[in-house]
C-alpha cells in the first residue's frame, strides 16, 4: 500500500493552512500557518520567548492549584524513563558522595540515640519490629506483622500517621 502523500490546501483572503495526512488518517503539519500573510508559528514562539515570565507564573499557578495532575504526569514520566532515572540517580550519587555520608551518620546517631529497644510482645515468625513513640518513648517497640507496619506509612516525625499506625499495632496486641 502506498503512502498517503494527499495535502489538503485551504485558502481565503489571509488564511491558509498546508497539512499532509497520513494512511492512518493522521494528520501532520507540512508547512507554517498564514495568518493575515504573517507566519503564526513565528509570532507565536516570538510571544513566548518576550512573555517568558508570564508563562512562568502560569504554569506555577497551574502546577500548584493542580497538584494531583502534576503528580501523576511525574509518575508516569518515571515510568516511562527508568533508565534515565536510574542513570541519573548513579550520577547523584557518585557526584554527591559528602551528602551521602553526611546522611548517614545523621541517620546511625539518631537510630543509636534511641537506645536499646524495650519490646512489650515476644518476636515472631514474618514480625516487624515497630517504634511506638509515645510520649517521646523511642525505646517502646511492638512485634507486629510485617503486612501490618508496612500497610499504613508512617513516620515518627508525624504524630498523624504514627497515632494511626499505634492504634493498628495495639488494636493487634489486644487481639493476641
Amino acid at each position: 500500500m502506498k503512502k498517503s502523500k494527499s495535502f489538503i490546501q485551504y485558502s481565503e483572503d489571509s488564511f491558509s493552512i498546508r497539512l499532509k495526512i497520513g494512511v492512518n488518517g493522521n494528520v501532520f503539519e507540512k508547512g507554517a500557518i498564514n495568518y493575515c500573510g504573517k507566519k503564526y508559528r513565528n509570532n507565536i514562539t516570538q510571544w513566548v520567548n518576550n512573555n517568558k515570565e508570564h508563562r512562568d507564573k502560569i504554569s506555577k499557578e497551574w502546577r500548584e492549584n493542580n497538584p494531583k495532575k502534576m503528580q501523576q504526569c511525574h509518575k508516569d514520566w518515571v515510568k516511562n524513563n527508568k533508565l534515565y532515572v536510574r542513570k541519573y540517580a548513579i550520577q547523584w550519587s557518585i557526584k554527591n558522595k559528602d551528602k551521602i555520608k553526611n546522611y548517614r551518620i545523621k541517620h546511625n546517631t539518631k537510630r543509636n540515640s534511641w537506645g536499646e529497644p524495650e519490646p512489650l510482645n515476644d518476636w515472631f515468625i514474618g514480625s516487624c519490629l515497630h517504634h511506638t513513640h509515645r510520649n517521646g518513648n523511642h525505646k517502646e517497640t511492638i512485634f507486629i506483622p510485617k503486612e501490618l507496619h508496612t500497610s499504613n506509612r508512617h513516620s515518627y516525625k508525624n504524630k498523624k500517621s504514627m497515632n494511626k499506625i499505634n492504634k493498628l499495632a495495639f488494636e493487634w496486641l489486644e487481639t493476641q
